[in-house]
């Protein structure tokens, strides 16, 4: 499933970091456009 997340969301950054799974990155937006992409490492 594809996890879209806004920038603000790191505000509560463990609860986004527990929903980065291996072959499932959270994609984070700021005004509305993608900016970032958080993965797992491994």
């Amino acid at each position: 499933m594809l996890q879209i997340q806004p920038v603000s969301a790191l505000r509560n950054y463990n609860k986004v970091l527990d929903k980065v799974k291996k072959d499932n990155p959270v994609f984070l937006t700021k005004n509305g456009y993608g900016k970032f992409a958080l993965i797992d490492i491994e």
